[in-house]
């Protein structure tokens, strides 16, 4: 086993921080370094957008003088979340997970070394679904064996057919296991996601697949407590915990601090969760340096033992979710990234420029079909308008709907975002963008960051009016969406909860007017969209905003075969999130 990286590398890591001025600038500020190629870049827009720093250093929190995340701007924020997405995306140091190899500069060796997120463990590195601690356990380390020097995938053995529940390769067995492992086929259940840009091939040429993983901060805290099996319902059990943790809310209409009992389910700061979306790149999209790639693996199902198998392959990364709890927004920060090329028209040209601004498809609907849509009220469902969708995408993204559960069936095509990106964050990305290609000039390095743009950033909790779609300035925020993570209207345009009967929304947890689907808390309640209202649905049920927290994954979900044009309702998965969100 690999021993626990030092507190103190000052010899290759740079203590970075960001100072917020009167003026609402940031200046950068550095100590300590080596006079290395990596030094930090920074470039500050006439325009005032906060500078970006190249730094292998993950923020603690939007600010450090002390300032409450919820009192940032949206551009305070957007900078924020470019400090994480550089750092996280570094190259990591050998031997070490969750550390930054600060010897190589930033972009250096894309696709060949592993990046900082990629050692994070994957959900099935932390709760595995054979019943076992997770792999690398070790209750004496002080990190609980977390730094294991290589990934290992632990499924249900029965849904495997292997003695340990590892996966049984799809044809050629791999000499080493990937970082990157994609057990996802969509997005929470609600649809399939495709790009019409990909092969001829729709599985998994044209699907877009996904994967969860979380850092130490998460994995010791569910390794101590003994959370990491679903299965554990003693006294002291997760699901006690979780029931616990439920009451405090409803009582205190706030989420439990860290460093409280073992009773009560609270992350400690500096958790991070991450999501990322993968998909198989053409030949031309290979060689356009837009895309970051490296191997990854996937399922698919075997035709006469019904049993999954994986395969490896170079694919190309499409977006990154990530969430991080700090000590001046417990309610998790939300920060959702793209690559730059997305959102294509039908015959494939960009809809959006480099940083967002958007330059097609303007007097197009965001989604075609173009939906009517009623909101639910306490007593009725949402309902849509037209019910089927048989669009023909062309390059465009597309994305299919569960079927049976009262949402449009088809393919439904994206022509543009619901929400645009706002021009304080396009204002940052170009600051971010300006950063990067100044470093790589410096540094003689090409690489392909240049190419994602943040699209959002959700930093504080905001109220809305139950029934009725939120039309604030910050609706973008309010409303904080990924176009091939959360592609379809339900996502996109997210608030309150899942209804009860069937997968559409609602803003309502009764059958009274006033009984309101709170999902934020944070010295009071909220009515939450976006990414933060669908994970504050996790909290609702006492996971603190995560969805993976003591959800041991039986099997890893297959790319669809050939023809199956929907989700199988049946899914493990699907079934893990009615559970969760006690909806049947």
């Amino acid at each position: 086993m690999l021993p626990t990286k030092p507190t103190r590398r000052v010899q290759l890591l740079h203590i970075t921080c960001l100072l917020f001025l009167a003026s609402g600038l940031y200046i950068a500020c550095s100590s300590g370094g080596n006079g290395s190629k990596h030094d930090e870049e920074e470039v500050l827009l006439a325009g005032g957008a906060p500078a970006i720093t190249i730094s292998p250093v993950v923020p603690a929190d939007i600010f450090t003088n002390g300032t409450p995340a919820s009192q940032a701007t949206l551009s305070q924020a957007a900078a924020f979340a470019w400090q994480e997405f550089i750092a996280l995306n570094w190259a990591a140091e050998p031997g070490f997970r969750d550390s930054a190899n600060a010897a190589l500069a930033f972009g250096a060796d894309s696709g060949h070394v592993p990046l900082v997120w990629h050692t994070f463990r994957h959900k099935v590195e932390i709760y595995p679904g054979n019943n076992q601690p997770p792999h690398g356990f070790n209750p004496t380390s002080p990190d609980f064996g977390y730094n294991t020097p290589s990934p290992g995938y632990f499924y249900n053995p029965d849904s495997t057919g292997t003695a340990d529940g590892q996966v049984k390769p799809y044809g050629t067995a791999s000499t080493n296991t990937p970082w990157i492992n994609l057990d996802e086929i969509n997005e929470i259940g609600v649809a399939t996601m495709f790009t019409g840009a990909g092969d001829s091939s729709r599985y998994p040429g044209q699907q877009i697949l996904f994967l969860a993983k979380a850092n130490k901060a998460e994995y010791a805290y569910a390794a101590q407590n003994g959370w990491y099996s679903g299965t554990q319902n003693t006294a002291n059990g997760l699901a006690a915990a979780k029931k616990k943790t439920q009451a405090y809310i409803q009582a205190n209409s706030n989420t439990p601090q860290p460093g409280g009992p073992d009773t009560l389910v609270s992350f400690p700061y500096g958790t991070i969760e991450i999501k990322t979306a993968w998909r198989r790149l053409t030949d031309t999209e290979k060689q356009s340096g837009h895309f970051y790639s490296t191997t990854v693996r996937y399922y698919r199902q075997d035709s006469v033992t019904n049993k999954p198998g994986y395969i490896d392959e170079v694919f190309g990364m499409v977006a990154l979710h990530i969430i991080h709890k700090t000590p001046t927004a417990p309610y998790f920060i939300f920060a959702t990234f793209e690559q730059t090329d997305n959102i294509l028209t039908t015959d494939g040209q960009p809809v959006e420029d480099q940083d967002g601004n958007i330059i097609a498809n303007q007097n197009l609907p965001a989604l075609n079909p173009d939906f009517a849509v009623t909101n639910a009220t306490p007593t009725t469902p949402q309902m849509f308008s037209p019910m089927t969708a048989n669009t023909i995408p062309g390059k465009s993204l597309y994305y299919q709907n569960v079927t049976g559960e009262d949402l449009p069936v088809g393919t439904v095509t994206i022509n543009k975002r619901l929400h645009p990106i706002p021009a304080e964050v396009i204002a940052v990305n170009k600051s971010a963008h300006n950063a990067i290609a100044q470093y790589n000039k410096t540094n003689n390095i090409g690489s392909p960051w240049l190419y994602y743009k943040l699209v959002n950033v959700q930093y504080k909790p905001i109220q809305k009016t139950p029934g009725v779609n939120y039309a604030g300035a910050d609706s973008a925020t309010y409303y904080l969406a990924n176009s091939v993570v959360e592609s379809d209207y339900i996502l996109q345009e997210f608030s309150g909860k899942f209804s009860s009967t069937g997968f559409t929304i609602t803003d309502f947890s009764g059958n009274q007017p006033t009984d309101t689907a709170h999902n934020a808390y944070y010295n009071g309640k909220y009515l939450m969209g976006g990414c933060m209202g669908c994970h504050g649905n996790a909290t609702n049920g006492g996971s603190d905003y995560s969805f993976i927290l003591g959800n041991t994954v039986k099997v890893p979900e297959f790319v669809a075969p050939a023809g199956q044009t929907a989700i199988n309702l049946n899914s493990s998965k699907l079934k893990q999130i009615r559970a969760l969100l006690k909806l049947k």
